[in-house]
């Protein structure tokens, strides 16, 4: 697994990497976070575009 697949988003959100993936020809964004020293992924928040901010 890459975890660094997402695009990392800037400024205030600097922290939040964003995949983009489709479910049911709906276009979906996974945020999360990943913390190289403990190997630990954090999921944020899975969620249509229009409902992700």
């Amino acid at each position: 697994m890459n975890p660094y697949i997402g695009t990392q988003k800037k400024g205030d959100l600097s922290f939040l990497r964003v995949y983009k993936f489709t479910i049911n020809q709906q276009l979906m964004l996974l945020g999360y976070t990943y913390e190289e020293e403990r190997l630990t992924l954090t999921l944020l928040k899975p969620g249509s575009h229009e409902h992700f901010y």
